[in-house]
């Protein structure tokens, strides 16, 4: 059952796993894909670069733009 507020959608959760291939299909279905990943991040910067640093926990990864 959907449960809406204008103009999103609330539906109940559900939680599993799968692989790349999986949810590539299912967006080539017309499927929307969501995730909710924790993060934690720190900006580092001066006059001429900013540099921030991502650590993502569910993926044990840090990203760097």
């Amino acid at each position: 059952e959907w449960v809406t507020d204008s103009p999103f959608v609330i539906s109940p959760r559900i939680t599993f796993e799968g692989s790349v291939r999986l949810l590539g299909g299912l967006m080539a279905l017309g499927y929307t894909i969501a995730a909710i990943l924790k993060r934690n991040s720190h900006v580092f910067s001066d006059d001429r670069v900013i540099v921030k640093i991502d650590w993502l926990e569910q993926l044990n990864r840090q990203y760097i733009q």
